[in-house]
């Protein structure tokens, strides 16, 4: 169809319509022809047209004015339109010359460096696209990418714009946390959360120039960057087929949140760790000393009270974690309150007998607040 065209017809005029153009067709035709390169479909007999359809469509002015400064979301808007469109088109179908013919299409480079243009209505839009296919530039298409990375991620106007686009919709690697280590921890210290994981990532892997300190450092930055340092390092510790290196490297930054000077790591930040409740490796010895620092130190006031309470059941109760249980029966709203009391019920059934001094202070601070059912738990008998 592209390749015989007339002249459209506009179908909608009862409606005020003006647009009669091909411009929807050309988007679904670069669309399917991306679709087909990246499924590895057979395009050499036509490759070259179809790479001239989707240079064509890239290249295209845009139907309406764009102010890439006053966009929020650039990268949602640049694929959504016929130009953006064309220049993933160009992405795919070059990844597809490449596997097939050992070589990328000659004209991509002045392709790619078009779009770099600060002066461009759509710069951050093309760099949006460019910003998410950053590991992919890296990786397969190097020489432009080593060439032109610093007018990508550097550019005193629009180059932390790009880097903080490329930190959320990409995925980190080796190059790009070593080379842009500065940036990112910048980045970071600003407060940006994907910075934050990003850096993360890099310390628990034992990326040079990243470490427990560096972490520290960053946290130290104000009150929200220190509880995403420390829900984002709980999380990406969580899974329970975490490698223990990293494991290890994830409790070092618990001990620097609860060692650091208060000054520089707020006490009310430490309520974030409460998110470490919801890791798999729980039964390490280390989560419990941990989480009881903690809770002395923030005298309870944490995150996820019930979570915590749940955990302690769950690890066959034993007469220190009955006192951790304590500071945690009156956090949080009403429902959490009570739901972490239960808790605290099924601890004291499960707990070590004959009864300690923990397990009858427990009971008794249950009493206060009013549940009597632990008036026929067997202080000497376990249920």
């Amino acid at each position: 169809m592209l390749a015989q065209r007339w002249a459209p017809k506009d179908l909608n005029d009862r409606f005020g319509s003006e647009r009669q153009s091909w411009e929807g067709i050309e988007a679904v035709a670069v669309d399917v022809a991306a679709a087909f390169a990246t499924a590895d479909a057979e395009l050499d007999p036509m490759f070259e047209t179809v790479w001239g359809w989707a240079t064509d469509v890239a290249n295209t002015a845009p139907e309406d004015s764009i102010d890439s400064s006053n966009d929020d979301d650039p990268l949602t808007t640049a694929i959504n339109r016929p130009w953006g469109k064309g220049l993933e088109a160009q992405l795919a179908l070059a990844l597809w010359h490449l596997r097939h013919r050992d070589t990328l299409p000659a004209d991509l480079p002045s392709q790619l460096t078009r779009c770099l243009d600060p002066d461009d209505s759509r710069a951050m839009h093309y760099r949006a696209i460019l910003a998410r296919w950053r590991p992919i530039l890296e990786d397969h298409i190097s020489d432009w990418y080593e060439t032109h990375r610093d007018a990508l991620f550097r550019d005193e106007r629009v180059g932390p714009a790009t880097l903080e686009l490329t930190l959320h919709w990409s995925r980190p690697t080796q190059d790009f946390v070593a080379t842009f280590r500065d940036e990112l921890i910048s980045t970071a210290h600003a407060g940006n959360r994907d910075a934050i994981t990003w850096a993360l990532i890099a310390c628990l892997n034992e990326e040079d120039g990243y470490d427990v300190p560096l972490v520290l450092d960053m946290a130290s930055g104000s009150a929200d960057t220190t509880a995403a340092v420390a829900t984002e390092t709980a999380r990406l510790v969580g899974p329970a087929d975490i490698e223990a290196p990293m494991l290890d490297i994830g409790f070092q930054i618990w001990t620097a949140l609860i060692d650091a000077d208060r000054d520089a790591v707020p006490l009310s930040s430490l309520a974030s760790l409460g998110a470490w409740a919801r890791i798999d490796a729980t039964p390490d010895p280390r989560w419990t000393d941990l989480m009881e620092r903690t809770l002395d130190i923030t005298a309870g006031e944490i995150d996820e009270p019930s979570d915590i309470a749940r955990t302690l059941r769950d690890l066959q109760p034993s007469n220190h974690h009955l006192a951790m249980l304590l500071p945690l029966l009156t956090k949080g709203d009403l429902w959490e309150q009570m739901y972490t009391q239960d808790l605290a019920v099924e601890s004291l059934r499960l707990g070590p007998r004959p009864a300690s001094s923990e397990f009858h202070q427990l009971r008794d601070r249950l009493l206060e607040l009013g549940r009597h059912d632990v008036m026929g738990i067997d202080p000497d008998e376990p249920e």
